[in-house]
């Protein structure tokens, strides 16, 4: 007997619906902080971050689903741009740790490393002239990221403890089995 969650949603659920009410719900959050007077669609640019892998038909789904939850008024909007990851990383280090440390200045070299639920992403970037940015590196990365993480530390656990053990806590203590989980991660 698998868990089953008690407020599970009506299957299927369709990735570009479950992105579209995302977007929509993160969307009412920040029409809401944004001051009013502004005219949302018109005058706020929004930035997506997607991982470095993302093809350009991924970025279109992305724009559909923007468009879908009304934070864009056209499809093709220019107020809805997009951005890799390692890239965001990179611009907050120039714009915050780099300031701070005086080590925001040209030839600069930084690596980033992004560490998420299912890839670990490497690059290397130095500063430019005019807080350009370069690529020292080509991204490099694999899936090993987190989620990878968990599920080693539960096979170690089904090792020690049996299968059974294991799907018995899955099954009836979902919530502690994570619990234990996020504290493994945070005390290792």
């Amino acid at each position: 007997m698998k868990f089953v969650r008690k407020f599970q949603a009506e299957l299927p659920v369709y990735y570009e619906k479950a992105i579209t009410d995302y977007l929509r719900k993160i969307g009412e959050l920040i029409k809401e902080m944004v001051a009013s007077g502004i005219n949302f669609l018109e005058n706020v640019l929004i930035v997506i971050t997607v991982p470095a892998e993302y093809l350009e038909k991924d970025k279109a789904i992305m724009r559909k689903c923007a468009y879908n939850a009304e934070l864009i008024k056209e499809r093709y909007s220019k107020n809805l741009q997009f951005t890799t990851e390692p890239e965001a990383a990179a611009v907050y280090c120039m714009e915050n740790n780099l300031k701070v440390t005086d080590l925001n200045t040209p030839e600069t070299t930084f690596m980033i490393v992004d560490c998420g639920g299912g890839t670990v992403d490497l690059t290397t970037r130095k500063l430019l002239k005019d807080k350009q940015l370069g690529e020292v590196t080509e991204r490099a990365g694999d899936f090993c990221g987190s989620t990878f993480i968990d599920r080693e530390f539960l096979n170690a656990l089904r090792k020690i403890l049996g299968d059974c053990a294991i799907d018995l806590l899955e099954d009836n203590h979902y919530g502690q089995m994570q619990y234990m989980i996020q504290e493994f991660c945070l005390n290792i």
